[in-house]
């Protein structure tokens, strides 16, 4: 046999490949694809027009930012009428993920004044969507639930922002 070859290729059979012990696990296709429309949706300019308008209706008392108060009611609304609709099969979908809010917050608020100016706004609100989003895909994913709907509405919405 030498030449390095082993019993198997000597035999015709095909050498066993090692088990991928600490190797990264592949990502799910339709993650990637929940990814890629969400960075659609973020970088189209009418994102940042709606993510402005969602400023505007947050900033209830007019002061030119966003206090905590004002972004929790946002980020209700947020949730129930963006989130929850398009997982209707996940329960805590309808759930404003607080450490998300948390991260995103005190990446985004960088006066540390614990309110968000309309950049600052816009910045966490591209996060959170994205996060929030991605993760309840995953959640799907790992459950064994069919994507399938939530994928399909989601692409639906994607394009009706991107194309109005």
């Amino acid at each position: 046999m030498g030449c390095g070859a082993t019993k198997a290729t000597a035999e015709g059979g095909v050498p066993a490949i090692p088990a991928a012990g600490g190797m990264p696990k592949m990502p799910d296709p339709n993650q990637i694809m929940v990814d890629q429309l969400l960075d659609k949706l973020t970088k189209a300019p009418q994102w940042q027009k709606l993510a402005e308008g969602g400023f505007e209706r947050s900033d209830a008392d007019d002061s030119g930012k966003v206090d905590a108060k004002e972004l929790s009611k946002t980020m209700e609304q947020i949730q129930t009428g963006v989130v929850k609709d398009l997982f209707p099969q996940l329960p805590e979908a309808g759930d404003v993920d607080q450490e998300a809010v948390k991260n995103a917050m005190a990446k985004y608020n960088k006066d540390d004044d614990s309110k968000l100016d309309k950049g600052e706004f816009v910045a966490f609100a591209t996060e959170y969507i994205k996060v929030t989003i991605s993760k309840n895909f995953k959640t799907l994913i790992e459950k064994k639930e069919d994507v399938k709907p939530s994928l399909e509405k989601l692409t639906k919405r994607v394009t009706q922002l991107v194309e109005s």
